[in-house]
């Protein structure tokens, strides 16, 4: 078990050490053998995403005041729609007919 553990620590270094070498030793390697989506998958790699949160959003700074804006903005979002019992009643009957579904509640329906 020791001699895995050294083997395991020394692999992670001689990665880290060689990690620019490895790298650009892909990117070759796609190029010569024409392999454009394996040359731009290596690149994805290389460049990372840098997405970053924004600190002003519609005049608005810092993090909590913003996740307060978005809250705000999604709940009026959400009781923008009513909500009527017997017409999603008739939208579910509708829906489970033109599946082809049988139940209790849509009697009739094949």
């Amino acid at each position: 078990m020791r001699r895995a553990r050294a083997s395991y620590h020394y692999a992670i270094r001689f990665v880290k050490r060689n990690e620019n070498n490895i790298v650009n030793e892909r990117l070759a390697e796609a190029l010569v053998n024409n392999c454009g989506r394996d040359f731009w998958h290596e690149m994805k790699h290389i460049q990372g995403t840098n997405k970053c949160c924004s600190s002003y959003n519609d005049g608005i700074h810092g993090s909590k005041d913003i996740a307060e804006l978005f809250a705000d903005r999604y709940q009026d979002l959400f009781y923008s729609v009513s909500y009527d019992n017997n017409e999603m009643s008739q939208i579910y009957s509708e829906i489970s007919c033109s599946l082809g579904t049988y139940s209790a509640d849509n009697k009739g329906c094949v």
